[in-house]
């Protein structure tokens, strides 16, 4: 099994023995793109330029269903018969925020469990050092 993480930093995975598993950034992150709406010149009372509801997103950065990690490391080809013969598993990590944009589920996309019953670890001020779980898109 491989994990592509397509995040800007390193996602930490816990096992239920606490032994950490560190996935780092792939170089590539996964991002929403989406077109900003009309900008206003009071929010709420506010004399603040403000922009409005943004209109229409598109995730960029994720590769097609069809890729393959050994294009990089071999030079083969999508789904090579050298994949295929290792039995290569291959898992995009993404955040939420791309998940939640994408317009239909893959089973090779995941995201990390952060959400309160996910049992992520975090440090005294709170933040998510560890995730014990990831969840299928």
């Amino acid at each position: 099994m491989v994990f592509v993480n397509l995040t800007p930093h390193p996602i930490v995975l816990r096992d239920e023995s606490g032994n950490d598993t560190i996935v780092p950034p792939s170089g590539t992150v996964a991002l929403v793109n989406c077109t900003p709406g009309d900008r206003r010149e009071e929010y709420k009372g506010f004399p603040v330029p403000v922009m409005g509801h943004d209109s229409g997103f598109e995730v960029v950065g994720l590769p097609p269903v069809s890729n393959c990690p050994c294009i990089d490391e071999w030079g083969a080809e999508p789904h090579c018969e050298l994949c295929a013969g290792r039995g290569v598993e291959v898992y995009y990590l993404v955040s939420c925020t791309v998940s939640s944009h994408m317009s239909f589920s893959r089973n090779d996309v995941l995201v990390p469990g952060t959400g309160p019953n996910d049992g992520a670890v975090r440090d005294e001020a709170g933040r998510i050092i560890a995730v014990t779980r990831l969840k299928m898109v």
